[in-house]
């Protein structure tokens, strides 16, 4: 009797202990600590914050903190000291300039704090991973632009953010080495706005007072280009002017003519979290990401817009799906713990019961032997029918979680509905952008993940889950299906089929139609137009 009342209270404690942990494991706050550094406000900062906070709440694994420097060096190298002596895991680094915050971040790393640099570049490489746009390659395009709209002959003037910061630099250069392939364009002058509305209109009428008002005007934001152009409105010509970031207000710019373009600068706030998420888990990254910048003028503005729009509203309903799926995980887990709960109650009736029974007996073999114990066995059978009372609340009790466990899996096939809905429109607008990009050589996955709005990895995952295919093959399926549609037509070549749907290499385009249709695109080209020989021959 002794070793299985031992027993039974060894299974009550494991149970006991499961049961606190798994409470435990439900309740977890997140696990990293994780303080974004950044150099200060604007519209376009503010979208990059808002896309940090979306992407760590996404993730779950991290606990978010921001500090504003108020775009002063100093004041941002004395945070990240700070926010290092606070004890967090991670930093994202946003830095106001390449010198000024370099020292700061050597110091942070050293201390064993790893660094995530978005944006501006430091003057070392003292960073884990780096996400950034291509800043020469946006101002070689601005200057490419410039040129084609001047039609190769003006004057130009260069309104640079703040002179220190890698952005700045990188623009000038990319735009200065674009324009001196051009010698009709002159550029008279590059003056500083430090990427503030007022700074920017006072540098440019300086430097028109100086040199004389300009044919064209590249600013490397949109605030300083609307803030210019908004200054200049009663010029008798338009002032054409260029900016950088395509926010709503450079959006809304192009459409009102204040604006002649705007360059899309993704923020790299989503991918920043996920390189920081990777170092956090010590897994290979690729240690420079930079992210390519699009030019949107009056000829695309209103389709990138419809877009956006279209974008916003399914990120919008994606997190509101996000929010009532957590919700639900979260109240099956409080279910869990309940159901759990009642099962540990039932084990403690039934070892109760097993302890009755086992004394029952024993109490029925010594009646057996005295006939005088009849009173201790009219005792016991009182205690058992007490016994089947609890039992039978305890059935009460697990049918009652039954409905409700039940009823969450109602809940649970309607969320999936509305989640299968959502991964239709997804890919009904995968299969629309492959459409229309299919007969571009340049369209790959990359272009493809940065139509749809999502990272690499997320569109193969929702490629792979939705059609078990890859991005790449979707891709090349919808060329290949497009270029047997096009050989059914006659009078036309191989090649020309070939550089048609984005092909450019036609001995490669004629091995993977081969190990598609089964033969090569020559003979089927040969099928449609055999009939039309043998009419000419009679």
């Amino acid at each position: 009797m002794r070793r299985f009342l031992f027993i039974l209270w060894i299974a009550l404690g494991l149970t006991s202990l499961w049961l606190f942990v798994r409470l435990l494991a439900v309740n977890r706050d997140s696990h990293w600590r994780v303080a974004v550094s950044q150099c200060g406000h604007s519209n376009w900062r503010n979208a990059m914050d808002e896309e940090i906070r979306r992407e760590a709440e996404y993730l779950g694994t991290m606990d978010l903190t921001f500090a504003y420097a108020g775009d002063n060096s100093r004041r941002q190298s004395e945070q990240i000291d700070s926010i290092v002596a606070s004890g967090v895991d991670l930093i994202i680094v946003a830095p106001n300039e390449r010198e000024g915050v370099t020292d700061a971040v050597r110091r942070a790393r050293k201390a064993g704090v790893r660094i995530v640099v978005i944006d501006r570049r430091l003057s070392a490489p003292e960073y884990d991973g780096y996400v950034g746009t291509d800043n020469f390659a946006l101002g070689y395009s601005a200057g490419v632009y410039a040129a084609a709209y001047l039609q190769g002959k003006g004057t130009v003037l260069e309104v640079c953010g703040l002179k220190g910061s890698s952005p700045a630099m990188g623009r000038h250069s990319g735009f200065v080495a674009a324009l001196s392939e051009y010698p009709g364009i002159r550029l008279i002058g590059t003056v500083e706005g430090r990427w503030k509305a007022h700074d920017a209109v006072q540098a440019f009428d300086d430097a028109v007072e100086d040199k004389g008002m300009p044919d064209l005007v590249f600013a490397h934001n949109d605030e300083m280009a609307l803030a210019i152009s908004d200054a200049h409105t009663n010029l008798q010509h338009r002032l054409h002017i260029i900016g950088v970031d395509g926010l709503d207000g450079g959006l809304d710019g192009v459409a009102s003519g204040r604006l002649l373009a705007t360059f899309v600068n993704p923020t790299g706030g989503a991918k920043a979290v996920r390189k920081a998420d990777s170092l956090l888990h010590d897994r290979r990254i690729q240690r420079d990401c930079f992210i390519p910048a699009e030019i949107v003028d009056g000829k695309n503005e209103r389709v990138l817009r419809q877009q956006m729009s279209v974008l916003n509203r399914r990120q919008a309903q994606i997190d509101e799906y996000s929010e009532r799926v957590a919700q639900y995980i979260r109240g099956n887990a409080a279910h869990d713990i309940v159901l759990f709960a009642t099962v540990f109650c039932l084990f403690v009736v039934v070892g109760a019961c097993l302890f009755i029974f086992r004394a029952y007996r024993a109490k029925t073999e010594a009646h057996q032997r005295l006939k005088e114990t009849n009173g201790r066995l009219a005792e016991m059978n009182d205690n058992l029918a007490s016994a089947n009372e609890r039992l039978a609340e305890a059935h009460a009790t697990m049918k009652e979680q039954y409905d409700k466990i039940r009823t969450q899996r109602d809940q649970l096939a309607f969320f999936s509905q509305e989640l299968k809905e959502t991964n239709d429109s997804f890919e009904a607008l995968l299969r629309d952008v492959v459409e229309r990009n299919y007969a571009d050589p340049a369209f790959d996955v990359e272009q493809l993940a940065e139509a749809l709005c999502i990272t690499r990895s997320q569109l193969f995952r929702k490629v792979k889950a939705l059609c078990d295919t890859t991005p790449s093959q979707v891709i090349r399926t919808a060329r290949l299906r497009h270029a047997a549609e096009m050989l059914a037509t006659p009078n036309i070549t191989v090649s020309e089929v070939c550089y048609a749907t984005g092909f450019s290499n036609p001995s490669y385009f004629s091995k993977v139609f081969r190990e598609a249709f089964g033969c090569n695109p020559g003979a089927m080209d040969a099928a449609h137009q055999q009939p039309a020989q043998e009419g000419d021959g009679h």
